[in-house]
């Protein structure tokens, strides 16, 4: 039997991906982002929305002017990231009543999706260069097999180190769907949604490990490293460079200070 002609109208279509699609007047989908960011800040503060701009290039919002406090600040930062399409925020907004700006860049991002594999070392360094070698080779032979480009950018991950060891998670950045298609030493990770911010680290160990140590006793979520192939391929130990964390609300605006502007 055939189905009727009028069903078939009538169908509901699929809906235009506004983080794929450009609406109709739009010549890009930063034009949609930036329709959505605009009625999204206005949801989130009112009126107090002509105080704050927001500009957006390639899905990244960057965010200006001033906040009433910190309270607005967050309220801000939960509806922007949450509007399909925008995969980072870079906050250099001021709170009026302090005068003040973040002394941290602080950056939103969404969920990263990983596949990592995880070593255990010793804080020195020929015991996490080892630990990190073996996993390039690893991550390689699983790229290999899923059938896509060995990563150009490492992500290692640090977790507080405890007495004389540390526990790091080696990975890359790919497709979510790509997580359930690896199995053995390989797992499925992410690096949590929310604002991150940067500290630098001199090279070697020793740095680094004080680094992550500051960043675990602020309460930090994660605390990683973004790392090109130039610093990986071969691994040669930990250069000079910085990490990233995800810190709670609470110790971004501690890292509030006056910035001298009006």
């Amino acid at each position: 039997m055939l189905a009727d002609s009028n069903q078939d109208r009538s169908a509901p279509r699929h809906p235009i991906d506004p983080a794929r699609d450009p609406f109709v007047g739009n010549l890009s989908v930063d034009d949609n982002i930036r329709e959505g960011v605009r009625v999204a800040i206005w949801s989130a503060v009112g009126e107090r929305a002509k105080a704050i701009t927001a500009e957006i290039a390639d899905g990244v919002v960057t965010v200006t002017g001033h906040y009433a406090d910190d309270t607005e600040r967050q309220a801000v930062h939960r509806a922007v990231i949450a509007v399909p399409g925008v995969r980072r925020i870079v906050d250099r907004a001021e709170t009026k009543i302090a005068g003040e700006s973040a002394a941290e860049p602080v950056e939103i991002y969404e969920a990263t999706p990983l596949l990592q594999v995880v070593r255990y070392c010793g804080l020195d360094d020929a015991s996490t260069a080892a630990a990190i070698r073996q996993a390039i080779a690893e991550l390689d032979g699983v790229a290999a097999a899923l059938g896509i480009a060995p990563p150009e950018t490492l992500i290692v991950r640090y977790r507080a180190p405890v007495r004389d060891a540390i526990t790091l998670e080696i990975g890359f950045a790919t497709a979510a769907e790509l997580a359930d298609r690896v199995r053995g030493g390989v797992s499925g990770s992410q690096l949590p949604a929310g604002p991150r911010t940067h500290r630098p680290v001199g090279a070697g160990m020793a740095g680094l490990v004080a680094g992550v140590s500051d960043l675990a006793a602020r309460g930090a979520l994660a605390i990683w490293q973004e790392l090109p192939a130039s610093a990986f391929r071969p691994w040669t130990g930990h250069g000079a460079g910085e990490l990233l964390a995800v810190l709670p609300a609470a110790e971004l605006h501690k890292s509030l200070r006056p910035t001298g502007r009006t």
